[in-house]
């Protein structure tokens, strides 16, 4: 096996931020598949909306489709 032939690379993060305390980010920012319904909507969010985004992409990695 040739060395790095399988790193994993994660890549695009000019669009994050640090979240600090109890605060909620107001930003749409990403792609509309893997984003949650309260963050489409324009609605206020936490971190906690994305594992919304990690169970699509999750469910794209296991199964080939998109859920919806």
């Amino acid at each position: 096996m040739v060395q790095g032939e399988n790193d994993i690379k994660l890549i695009d993060f000019g669009l994050s931020k640090r979240q600090k305390g109890n605060n909620k980010l107001k930003t749409q920012a990403g792609t509309p598949y893997y984003m949650s319904p309260e963050v489409i909507d324009g609605k206020p969010y936490d971190s906690k909306y994305d594992m919304w985004s990690m169970g699509v992409l999750l469910y794209q990695l296991l199964s080939g489709y998109l859920p919806f």
